[in-house]
């Protein structure tokens, strides 16, 4: 049993909880990180698809983690026509387990302590801080923070409500002939209520999937039957789980990133966001242990009401794209129809919707 006390513990080390725990050592809080796998970065569980945002988010972003750089995307409609776009701004393709190994040696090097597969189990109040539980220990903190994912064991143990809508998706990464640029199929024969995609790694491969709900597999199957001509398991599965949460945070607890839904809706992609999320949580974080402040009512103030002052916006923007793009295969074929008359009204949207366009 640990005698220590922790002014935080992180469970979960992706881009959320890695970041969060950074940030937090960097403010000179006394933090301990928690992750159940013991490889950082793996089983990987995203695409790895940013905007331009992320250099803004992570300036020092070492050059080796962006693997392609693309402008151009291609959508295929359910009846078979296609349109082409191009953006003004590019869309980096990361090495995603090799960006969460960045962040999570950044917060070891500001000073985060962390215990690899180790699982959180449990937790409960006692005198005045928490105690947590996991598969090997017991640890004491004031503030527990879940970025544990869309299926966060903090977020369920603190009584948090998810939203009941959710996708599953699958991918592998294939060799072969692709040009530079984002493909993203729709059409309830092919993924129902999502999409497929194809993202071009460059030299000669590319990540491929497709999310659904329920059992992708069969779907998946027959996507890549259809553009590659063959089969392959998948390497990447997650969970998509779209969504504004009423609340992310309870007494002494908050969650960030997947575990607070803080994702776009209408791609599942929740990096950028993550990081969003991870400063806000830091933020609050630091405020109610400089007050000595853990109660709900604080942190919603101050975590909850500000998050969603700043990305709130782009997840309604999202939700309004998911429901378009989970639509009737004959809403998209119009869709798609008008579409093709508008591409350039999309050149500067905004990917993350945080502005309308950039």
């Amino acid at each position: 049993m640990s005698e220590e006390i922790y002014d935080a513990l992180v469970v979960g080390g992706a881009v959320s909880g890695s970041r969060t725990a950074e940030l937090l050592a960097k403010e000179e809080k006394k933090v301990l990180l928690v992750e159940d796998n013991l490889t950082i970065g793996h089983p990987c569980k995203c695409t790895g698809l940013v905007s331009w945002r992320i250099l803004e988010l992570l300036p020092h972003l070492p050059k080796s983690i962006i693997m392609n750089s693309l402008k151009k995307a291609k959508f295929f409609s359910p009846n078979g026509s296609s349109l082409e776009m191009d953006a003004s701004y590019p869309v980096y393709l990361l090495n995603r387990p090799g960006l969460d190994k960045f962040i999570f040696d950044s917060a070891v090097n500001e000073g985060a302590e962390t215990r690899i597969g180790e699982r959180f189990v449990s937790y409960r109040k006692m005198n005045g801080m928490l105690k947590v539980m996991t598969n090997n220990g017991v640890f004491h903190t004031k503030l527990l923070i879940g970025a544990d994912g869309a299926n966060s064991t903090v977020g369920r143990e603190a009584g948090l409500k998810y939203p009941s809508t959710c996708q599953v998706g699958v991918q592998t990464t294939v060799e072969g002939d692709f040009e530079n640029a984002v493909e993203l199929w729709f059409g309830s024969k092919l993924s129902p209520n999502f999409f497929a995609w194809l993202a071009p790694e460059g030299n000669g491969k590319a990540r491929i999937g497709l999310a659904t709900n329920p059992h992708p597999g069969k779907y998946y199957q027959d996507f890549l039957t259809k553009r590659i001509g063959k089969v392959c398991r998948p390497d990447v599965g997650g969970i998509i789980r779209p969504g504004l949460m009423e609340k992310t945070s309870a007494d002494s607890v908050m969650v960030v990133g997947d575990a607070a839904c803080q994702i776009k809706p209408y791609s599942g992609g929740g990096i950028n966001y993550s990081l969003i999320g991870a400063q806000f949580c830091t933020d609050a974080a630091v405020k109610a242990l400089d007050n000595n402040n853990f109660s709900e009512s604080f942190l919603r103030k101050n975590y909850d009401n500000e998050w969603k002052k700043e990305l709130g916006p782009g997840i309604k923007r999202g939700m309004f794209l998911y429901k378009l793009l989970t639509s009737r295969d004959s809403v998209l074929n119009g869709l798609f129809a008008v579409g093709k008359l508008t591409t350039r009204f999309f050149k500067n949207l905004d990917m993350d919707l945080i502005k309308v366009f950039v």
